[in-house]
């Protein structure tokens, strides 16, 4: 982090190289980073967007697998049946997790930007 930091320090300027030492240091201490403006918008996001959208990430990666396990059936083509699989395994995992944590935390979510 030093090394970075000095690397940093060499090409920015002085205000800048203070302003992100003054940011990473907030950052360490869990303090948030003050935004100049105000939110200017914020929506509510119910469980059922997110399990809808963790179900449609499995049913993507299914596809992907079963496209992969076509691929496979050809000798040239075992490679990138190989990499379908796990992209598809990916997504069906992704999927799976986003499901199970919206059982584990609390609803609706507000974010604001």
């Amino acid at each position: 982090m030093a090394e970075l930091q000095a690397e940093y320090k060499a090409e920015a300027s002085p205000e800048d190289y203070r302003k992100a030492v003054e940011t990473y240091d907030r950052l360490v201490a869990g303090k948030p980073d003050p935004v100049e403006q105000p939110a200017s918008e914020c929506v509510s996001i119910p469980k059922a967007a997110v399990v809808a959208y963790g179900w449609y990430l499995m049913a993507v990666g299914a596809v992907t697998g079963v496209a992969g396990g076509a691929a496979d059936g050809m000798i040239v083509g075992i490679p990138a049946g190989v990499l379908l699989n796990g992209i598809g395994a990916a997504e069906g995992l992704t999927g799976a997790a986003l499901v199970y944590w919206t059982d584990h935390t609390s609803w609706p979510k507000r974010i604001c930007v």
